[in-house]
Protein backbone atom coordinates (compact mmCIF):
# COMPACT_ATOMS: atom_id res chain seq x y z
CA UNK A 1 0.00 0.00 0.00
CA UNK A 2 1.37 3.40 -0.92
CA UNK A 3 2.46 5.83 1.77
CA UNK A 4 -0.17 8.36 0.68
CA UNK A 5 -2.94 5.78 1.14
CA UNK A 6 -1.70 4.84 4.62
CA UNK A 7 -1.52 8.51 5.57
CA UNK A 8 -5.05 9.08 4.27
CA UNK A 9 -6.39 6.04 6.15
CA UNK A 10 -4.66 7.10 9.38
CA UNK A 11 -6.15 10.57 9.14
CA UNK A 12 -9.57 9.09 8.39
CA UNK A 13 -9.44 7.08 11.62
CA UNK A 14 -8.16 10.08 13.62
CA UNK A 15 -4.73 8.68 14.46
CA UNK A 16 -1.94 11.12 15.45
CA UNK A 17 0.53 11.91 12.67
CA UNK A 18 3.46 10.56 14.70
CA UNK A 19 1.72 7.19 15.00
CA UNK A 20 0.83 7.16 11.30
CA UNK A 21 4.41 7.96 10.32
CA UNK A 22 5.77 5.28 12.65
CA UNK A 23 3.39 2.73 11.12
CA UNK A 24 4.42 3.75 7.60
CA UNK A 25 8.09 3.20 8.51
CA UNK A 26 7.33 -0.36 9.61
CA UNK A 27 5.06 -1.17 6.66
CA UNK A 28 4.97 -3.71 4.98
CA UNK A 29 7.09 -5.75 7.39
CA UNK A 30 4.90 -4.72 10.34
CA UNK A 31 7.94 -4.77 12.59
CA UNK A 32 6.18 -3.48 15.67
CA UNK A 33 7.27 -4.33 19.18
CA UNK A 34 5.43 -6.57 21.62
CA UNK A 35 4.92 -3.49 23.79
CA UNK A 36 3.18 -1.70 20.91
CA UNK A 37 0.86 -4.66 20.42
CA UNK A 38 -0.02 -4.69 24.12
CA UNK A 39 -0.55 -0.91 24.13
CA UNK A 40 -2.79 -1.19 21.04
CA UNK A 41 -5.16 -3.38 23.04
CA UNK A 42 -5.58 -5.39 19.81
CA UNK A 43 -7.63 -2.63 18.15
CA UNK A 44 -5.60 -2.43 14.94
CA UNK A 45 -4.31 1.03 15.89
CA UNK A 46 -0.58 0.69 16.58
CA UNK A 47 0.70 3.65 18.61
CA UNK A 48 4.21 4.99 18.04
CA UNK A 49 6.93 4.09 20.54
CA UNK A 50 6.54 7.35 22.50
CA UNK A 51 2.81 6.89 22.90
CA UNK A 52 3.27 3.20 23.66
CA UNK A 53 5.52 4.12 26.59
CA UNK A 54 2.97 6.66 27.85
CA UNK A 55 0.12 4.14 27.60
CA UNK A 56 2.06 1.43 29.42
CA UNK A 57 3.10 3.95 32.11
CA UNK A 58 -0.61 4.80 32.45
CA UNK A 59 0.00 8.47 31.68
CA UNK A 60 -2.55 8.32 28.84
CA UNK A 61 -5.10 5.88 27.52
CA UNK A 62 -5.19 4.59 23.95
CA UNK A 63 -8.46 6.37 23.18
CA UNK A 64 -6.92 9.69 24.31
CA UNK A 65 -4.87 9.61 21.11
CA UNK A 66 -7.82 9.58 18.73
CA UNK A 67 -8.15 13.06 17.30
CA UNK A 68 -11.43 14.97 17.04
CA UNK A 69 -10.81 15.17 13.28
CA UNK A 70 -11.70 11.45 13.00
CA UNK A 71 -13.88 11.05 9.90
CA UNK A 72 -15.00 7.46 10.47
CA UNK A 73 -18.71 7.50 11.36
CA UNK A 74 -18.34 5.20 14.37
CA UNK A 75 -16.49 6.28 17.52
CA UNK A 76 -13.23 4.54 18.36
CA UNK A 77 -13.84 1.47 20.48
CA UNK A 78 -11.50 -0.93 22.17
CA UNK A 79 -12.13 -4.61 21.57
Amino acid sequence: MAEAVLLEKGNYYGYPICCIQAFIRTYPTNSVTDAQIVASEYTGFIPCVKHTEEILARKIQLEDLILPTRQHPKPFQKS
